[in-house]
């Protein structure tokens, strides 16, 4: 990684805002302890060697909280600040994300699991504003700051759970006093039905069990809040609202390539469609990923395409002489020998996990985000610029995202 300057940028992208947002949640702790004289140690990171990098980060009070005014100020203040702080970063990656379909197995074909960020009110109402209603099969393919956001939207959520010493549990002790005892266990009991989703909230459980569900109690137990704070524990709960996933991390069953049968370097027939695969460089899913662009893009759109892509590959043939021009045909098939000689169809390789076929007058197939045409009877120059044409050409039938992918 460090000696790959795109691996590199694309893990800065994902860890520093991820570390900004839980420096920003202690930082807010930290601050308000420093307000109310109260002893705490700057904030301190946990590493971790697997998943995300981290086991989050955490600041140690060492005095005594001595009013429910002390504590609500110190259980809010960070949740309010990580929230803050991912806000824009979340956004931020909405924006940067495409939207993706998901390629689905085929009969007899093989089943892989995806792992996928889950969906809060926040992310679902951001994706509605800048992408539109999804359809079915479709999800957004997460950029590095939208994987940030979600971190930072998984510590806000689980912090404010309302249960044992965890800052939703000094909000709600800090808002009603004796009744958070009563609605301790009610509210862990409707947490491990969750668990029935999600078994990752089992283990929340037992976390809360082990730190204790009841609040340890403070001097002014019985003394309401001021009007301020009554509005702060409000805005607590607002956020926890729209940060809660039920589903934090979602498993997604889609469609993987067959395995290859034959020798590397042969061509396989792909399920009898006529699609012809280069086994040197496979590339899963691609029938799955040519059958839902078929579907996803219009026919009226599929038509002016494959004109204006037509247009371009035979004036560019006709540019280097009218044998190339004849090569080429009204549909840029192969000549009836040269046809046969290939059984019927040409696969063409131009890049590692970019696979183009040959259908009547090219196709255009999605692989992994990419887009491309092979377009057979041109040699490799004109392979290539008919190749960047048709990319050009697509870009400005489809989103900001996969322009930008082009693009780049």
């Amino acid at each position: 990684m460090w000696s790959d300057p795109r691996l590199l940028r694309l893990g800065l992208a994902f860890s520093l805002p991820t570390l900004l947002i839980l420096l920003c949640h202690e930082l807010g702790h930290w601050f308000v302890c420093r307000r109310h004289r109260l002893d705490a140690t700057p904030p301190y990171f946990l590493p971790a060697p697997v998943g995300l990098g981290t086991f989050g980060a955490f600041i140690r009070i060492r005095g005594p909280v001595r009013s429910k005014r002390q504590l609500l100020d110190v259980g809010v203040s960070g949740p309010i600040a990580g929230f803050v702080a991912l806000l824009p970063v979340l956004v931020a990656g909405v924006w940067l994300s495409a939207p993706s379909a998901l390629p689905l197995a085929p009969g007899g074909g093989l089943t892989l699991l995806l792992y996928r960020p889950g969906d809060s009110l926040l992310t679902l109402a951001l994706a509605r504003l800048v992408h539109g209603e999804l359809p079915p099969g479709w999800v957004l393919n997460p950029h590095p700051l939208l994987l940030a956001g979600w971190v930072g939207l998984f510590a806000t959520m689980l912090n404010l759970l309302p249960l044992a010493q965890l800052d939703g549990g000094h909000v709600l002790y800090a808002a009603l006093g004796r009744l958070q005892r009563l609605l301790a266990w009610p509210l862990w009991a409707g947490l491990a039905l969750l668990g029935l989703r999600w078994p990752g909230w089992w283990l929340w459980c037992l976390i809360v069990l082990v730190l204790g569900l009841r609040h340890p109690r403070v001097a002014d137990e019985a003394a309401p809040l001021d009007p301020r704070r009554r509005r702060l524990a409000w805005a607590a709960l607002a956020i926890f609202a729209v940060t809660f996933m039920p589903e934090p991390i979602a498993v997604v069953e889609i469609g993987g390539a067959a395995p290859p049968s034959a020798a590397p370097g042969r061509q396989l027939d792909d399920q009898g469609d006529g699609a012809l695969v280069d086994q040197r460089d496979p590339h899963p899913g691609a029938k799955a990923a040519r059958l839902h662009l078929a579907a996803a893009l219009p026919e009226a759109r599929h038509q002016r395409l494959d004109e204006r892509l037509g247009l371009r590959g035979r004036r560019r043939a006709g540019e280097r002489g009218t044998a190339a021009a004849a090569q080429v045909g009204d549909e840029c098939e192969l000549r009836d020998d040269e046809h046969a000689a290939a059984g019927g169809a040409e696969v063409e390789v131009h890049a590692p996990s970019l696979v183009l076929e040959h259908p009547q007058g090219g196709d255009l197939l999605r692989c992994g985000g990419h887009f491309g045409l092979a377009v057979a009877g041109l040699d490799a120059d004109e392979r290539e610029q008919t190749a960047t044409d048709g990319g050009d050409a697509l870009a400005r039938h489809l989103d900001r995202g996969v322009r930008h992918a082009l693009q780049d």
